[in-house]
């Protein structure tokens, strides 16, 4: 097999990328890891065109890495966090550098004949949960009923309508960044997190906010566990996750303060191809998808998660090699299934 050059643009505290870096490596193929961190401070980028080509080249200051675009077979947009600035730089110049280099990166990314992991474009348009909802019904899978609102009068005619017993989730990340300047005019930042919360008649006055931001609100469905699959090219990982065990992940699995079972799950093979379809139709190459299995074991689509995580999966279900699977899927690096590498 020829060698590759495989780019995993990431941050700095990246243990998947760390593992499977490692895994490639080992493989005999060259990787370069471009940390957004060090974006400004330790990494050389340029760009040139001529009459024949364009041609870009990424330099690390730090490991003496360089890769220039055109031996870039692929790319693992991974885990890409802020960028860190000079300490003089004003808050309007980091604003200002942040649109420069992002402007930058995409554009260069953009110019790539190669295989992703995914293109950030494409990402973005698979993670909107309206949008979601409705290519799942299409796709034949089971969906909750749901309203999106700003509504109070019909967020309650929607709970009245279910039992008394919904669910509110955010459209959108559930990360809340607040912050404030200290003496030394440094903005000091901590993190709330929207939590899946459930609201029944005791609570219902929450729904009184619903008139200051569009809230997205679902049945309360009755699970028996919940599923986590997982595609990773053209391969599909699925994970019983029981839930119901325990009183603090009842409603949300996400909870990592106490200890669940997990299991390797058995999909029928027109399930399993649905998820692949799915996720393929979006010219996605990687993404997790979250189910409900209900105790009669219908399965209910609750969300797609492009940018998911699956390492804490394979820690709890070892048998699921979807390590092994993520490095393979970099260094083959077949076409998409829907056409064009190219965004």
């Amino acid at each position: 097999m020829k060698n590759k050059s495989i780019v995993v643009y990431t941050s700095q505290f990246d243990l998947t990328a760390d593992i499977i870096i490692s895994r490639i490596q080992l493989c005999g193929h060259d990787v370069t890891r471009i940390n957004t961190e060090d974006l400004a401070l330790n990494t050389q980028i340029e760009a040139q065109y001529d009459e024949n080509k364009f041609e870009f080249s990424i330099s690390n200051n730090i490991n003496l890495r360089n890769i220039v675009s055109n031996q870039i077979t692929s790319v693992w947009w991974r885990k890409p966090n802020e960028i860190h600035h000079p300490a003089h730089f004003s808050e309007d110049e980091k604003k200002f550098a942040n649109r420069e280099f992002n402007s930058l990166m995409h554009g260069l990314w953009s110019t790539l004949d190669c295989y992703w992991v995914d293109h950030p474009l494409r990402m973005r348009a698979a993670d909107y949960k309206v949008e979601q909802l409705e290519r799942a019904r299409k796709f034949g899978f089971n969906i909750p009923d749901t309203v999106i609102t700003a509504n109070p009068s019909k967020a309650r005619e929607f709970l009245r309508s279910h039992r008394n017993e919904i669910i509110y989730k955010t459209l959108s990340n559930p990360l809340v960044q607040t912050g404030e300047y200290n003496e030394e005019k440094v903005l000091t930042k901590d993190h709330l997190v929207a939590k899946t919360t459930l609201i029944t008649c005791n609570n219902e006055d929450v729904l009184d906010s619903v008139s200051f931001v569009p809230c997205l609100l679902q049945e309360l469905i009755h699970k028996k566990y919940e599923l986590r699959i997982t595609v990773i090219g053209d391969e599909v990982f699925a994970a019983e996750i029981h839930s119901q065990e325990r009183e603090e992940t009842k409603l949300d699995w996400r909870d990592y303060s106490v200890t669940i079972p997990y299991k390797k799950a058995s999909l029928s093979e027109d399930f399993e191809a649905r998820c692949l379809n799915f996720v393929k139709s979006y010219g996605l190459n990687y993404s997790a998808l979250d189910f409900i299995v209900t105790p009669d074991d219908t399965y209910i689509f609750l969300e797609n998660n492009p940018g998911g995580q699956f390492l804490f999966i394979e820690e709890r279900v070892p048998e699921l090699l979807m390590a092994d699977a993520m490095t393979r899927c970099l260094i083959e690096g077949k076409t998409p299934s829907n056409g064009s590498r190219k965004i």
